[in-house]
């Protein structure tokens, strides 16, 4: 039986792809080694870039921790009424000078007294 051209050329290319599979292959595997090699890589760089935001969060929240503890120092009561006798001069008001608001108030006339607090000049109350 004669072979056809068709058939030998068939053949003769699969021989020669024998080959080809064989450097496809070869490639194929260099490829996946490259890659795996890269994914390893880039593990470890992120990794090291993780333990490097844990120490930096570990600094911040220390640094939160003193911030706390100065704003506790800063609004404290004694340290206000120190800041208001000495820098601003201020001082408890006295029994004549302290004026009531709400439901205890004597009388209505209480409302039309200059001494309501927050009124200006203007008779408006400020606030």
């Amino acid at each position: 039986m004669k072979r056809s051209g068709r058939m030998r050329r068939l053949t003769e290319g699969l021989a020669g792809s024998a080959h080809t599979r064989g450097f496809v292959l070869w490639v194929a595997a260099l490829v996946t080694g490259i890659l795996c090699v890269w994914q390893h890589v880039y593990a470890i760089h992120l990794a090291a870039h993780i333990e490097e935001q844990r120490i930096v969060k570990e600094e911040l929240e220390t640094q939160i921790g003193f911030l706390r503890v100065e704003c506790a120092e800063l609004s404290s009561r004694e340290r206000i009424e120190t800041i208001a006798v000495e820098e601003l001069g201020m001082r408890h008001p006295r029994s004549k000078e302290i004026v009531r608001l709400g439901a205890e108030r004597e009388s209505p006339e209480a409302y039309e007294r200059d001494e309501f607090v927050g009124r200006g000049d203007d008779g408006r109350t400020d606030g």
